[in-house]
């Protein structure tokens, strides 16, 4: 049978000895929930990994949220569809501690980050389309009206695919040369026929997948057509490098050792994995490695997961969005180039995507900007003038010292509490106190009702390798440990990434 010549028989196909069919089978496999043998990769133990090297996963991001403190009540106001469209609720945690103060909507943002692809949507219908249909179909429900359940059922998939971001999809499904066929045949559409014909592949195949893919709305339908099919944004996003690497990424990568995970939790008496050294993803890649180490040790892998995290903040609001952090009000005006000319160190900042965003983003902002990493990861840095890069351990004393601020994005969910609190630790000495401050980017599990992104992340940590998501009680342990604390958490949604700042005790 002809094969349909994905893209993946160019890159890892050359540098693994992977069958040319494996990219659409791969997404075949992970659309229908296969199962595979994991590859038997060689183990290299390349020297420890000592920095974050872009290794966050960020949950989607809906609504800004306002904690309010009235007398002793806490409350948060949800923004809505405007901004005066506002409500509030019980806070959940009720501790009194600022948030964020959020008066605006957050800015428009190309949510996938890229000119190729202008809207999140995957359905053939508009979001307000959709909303009216399920209000029409919650009247016939609430009449017990015969049906009304499943049209229900089928216009939520549809609502929930059309405002969906590709690097949640991904998560999901995959990617095969379809799509690119998809895409070229525009408007206007394609029959499974022309596709089985372009691709080689068998025409029942075709035309059984492309039914099943318009029904979970990752293509459209020609509404002048039984057999012809049109594509989506989020079709047309699976023709991206950086989409489809998280095809490979889940599936080859993180993929084994969820499937592996029943097995190894048996064979340790279902205990719970706390070495980055023996866990599940160890035991599926049969490595002692840790998970960024194996990654060091497998390049073509490094460059999908790298390539993939560009994919998965693409369209996410940032910390250094305006509503979102005050950078205007915290580190600039308190700056005081008398202590450190460096205004902010980012510590195991990868490539510096972040720098470059908060200078993009706040171009008067005074002082240094510095970033921190691996010495391997700061020589493939392209100098452009923004930061400094310097090579530096983590698990040292930090050698700039008097900085207003040291920012760490989704370094300490990759390690343990002990650990993370050695990492802190070798901040302290470089900390000017009643001046200097730790902003840490990461997930705060909320104690109530999480959302499916934090939960699944936190799901993913534990078979990467006995890593985890924190509640906020948690992140104060460890900071207090550390001799830190808590002073402010700023953050959207329940269960979307938060900036959690802190001081010396």
């Amino acid at each position: 049978m002809p094969t349909l010549r994905p893209f993946f028989n160019k890159t890892l196909a050359k540098q693994e000895n992977v069958s040319e069919n494996t990219g659409f089978f791969r997404w075949l496999g992970s659309l229908f929930t296969l199962t595979s043998k994991s590859s038997k990769l060689p183990s290299v133990e390349p020297p420890r990994r000592e920095s974050g090297l872009d290794s966050g996963y960020q949950s989607i991001r809906n609504a800004p949220t306002v904690k309010r403190s009235v007398g002793n009540e806490s409350s948060i106001a949800i923004w809505c569809t405007t901004e005066t469209e506002i409500k509030s609720v019980p806070n959940p945690q009720g501790d009194g501690r600022s948030r964020s103060s959020h008066t605006s909507s957050p800015p428009p943002r190309d949510y996938y980050g890229d000119s190729s692809v202008s809207s999140p949507m995957a359905s053939s219908q508009p979001p307000e389309a959709i909303l009216a249909q399920l209000q029409k179909t919650g009247a016939a429900f609430a009449d017990k009206q015969p049906g009304a359940r499943e049209q229900l059922l089928n216009l939520s998939h549809a609502l929930i695919a059309s405002l969906e971001l590709p690097s949640e999809a991904i998560q999901r499904m995959g990617w095969a040369e379809l799509f690119e066929l998809l895409k070229d045949s525009g408007a206007a559409g394609i029959s499974s026929r022309e596709l089985a014909a372009k691709s080689g592949a068998h025409e029942v195949l075709i035309a059984r997948i492309m039914k099943h893919l318009a029904a979970m709305n990752i293509v459209g339908e020609s509404p002048d057509s039984t057999d012809g099919y049109t594509p989506t944004p989020l079709s047309n996003s699976l023709t991206e490098e950086k989409y489809r690497n998280g095809i490979i990424y889940t599936y080859d990568v993180a993929g084994p050792s969820f499937r592996g995970l029943p097995e190894y939790l048996k064979g340790i008496q279902y205990d719970l994995p706390t070495k980055l050294t023996d866990g599940p993803f160890q035991a599926a890649h049969k490595t002692q490695l840790p998970f960024f180490a194996w990654l060091d040790a497998h390049p073509p892998y490094l460059q999908v997961f790298n390539s993939y995290m560009s994919a998965y903040r693409a369209g996410r609001p940032s910390w250094v969005d305006p509503g979102f952090y005050p950078v205007a009000d915290q580190p600039t005006k308190r700056f005081d180039p008398t202590i450190s000319d460096v205004i902010l160190v980012d510590v195991g900042g990868g490539l510096g995507h972040d720098l470059e965003e908060l200078k993009a983003k706040h171009p008067s902002l005074p002082g240094r900007l510095v970033l921190q990493d691996r010495a391997e990861v700061v020589a493939s840095v392209s100098a452009n003038g923004t930061f400094e890069a310097t090579p530096h351990d983590f698990f040292t004393p930090q050698p700039v010292e008097g900085a207003r601020a040291y920012y760490l994005h989704s370094v300490l969910h990759d390690w343990s509490d002990d650990d993370c609190v050695k990492i802190l630790e070798q901040l302290k000495p470089a900390l000017r106190p009643g001046y200097s401050t730790v902003l840490l980017n990461e997930l705060v599990v909320p104690r109530q009702n999480p959302t499916w992104p934090i939960t699944s992340m936190d799901q993913l940590m534990l078979v990467l390798g006995a890593m985890q998501e924190r509640t906020e009680e948690h992140w104060e342990q460890i900071l207090a440990r550390a001799g830190l604390k808590i002073v402010n958490i700023y953050g959207y949604e329940i269960g979307s990434e938060s900036l959690i700042e802190a001081e010396l005790v």
